[in-house]
């Protein structure tokens, strides 16, 4: 089965320390034995992002982690001028409102993918598509 994964969760194995990470490389690898892992380049300047402005995290050191954890057990899917004029219908008819989270739904649903890896609820509303996060049955 396909999946895709979402920045939450890299960036909280780049984050998080102890227990806490032992949960999430765990849940990491549950999630790597039940699916098929993709994503698309947007994940990847959403992870840089976020480790940069919120945790202060140089970019050196995530882009390392990008290159060494997340790039080898994902599959990276291209973004096509198609699927950004849809994520477009997406923000204009309110299925979502993070532009970034249209055009993932959009890839999604161009490669068949029905469950998302991610801590965003918003992904709760969609229809056909199923969020998987820590602490949730798989």
């Amino acid at each position: 089965m396909k999946a895709f994964l979402d920045a939450s969760l890299p960036t909280y194995l780049l984050v998080l320390e102890n227990e806490e990470l032992r949960r999430y490389s765990s849940f990491l690898s549950e999630i790597m034995r039940k699916y098929e892992l993709y994503t698309d380049p947007i994940v990847a300047d959403e992870i840089l992002w976020i480790c940069r402005k919120k945790y202060r995290i140089p970019y050196n050191i995530t882009s390392a982690f990008v290159r060494s954890v997340i790039i080898p057990v994902v599959q990276i899917l291209e973004i096509t001028e198609s699927d950004i004029t849809s994520a477009m219908d997406i923000l204009t008819n309110g299925e979502l409102d993070k532009p970034s989270d249209a055009i993932h739904l959009v890839v999604m649903r161009r490669e068949g993918i029905t469950a998302i890896i991610t801590e965003d609820e918003d992904f709760n509303n969609i229809r056909g598509i199923a969020r998987i996060w820590v602490g949730q049955q798989t």
